[in-house]
């Protein structure tokens, strides 16, 4: 998502989560104080989010399962 919007991720020695926030609100303001940051894998740059109430993380599920029901 980053790279799509010209962006450059932050060094993986802790700052990501630390500038997550920031970066959210950059990258995708849509989800700003929406979700948090799980995970970082500083070799492939993924960085795994997570919802932050129990609603929203029903509406992902909900949202992906549809997806995978519309790709087969």
């Amino acid at each position: 998502m980053m790279s799509e919007r010209g962006m450059v991720a932050p060094a993986a020695d802790g700052s990501i989560f630390a500038q997550f926030d920031d970066i959210l609100a950059a990258a995708a303001p849509e989800l700003a104080g929406q979700v948090r940051a799980m995970a970082y894998d500083a070799d492939t740059g993924r960085l795994d989010v997570a919802p932050d109430s129990p609603v929203l993380r029903h509406e992902a599920e909900l949202e992906r399962d549809e997806a995978g029901r519309s790709c087969q």
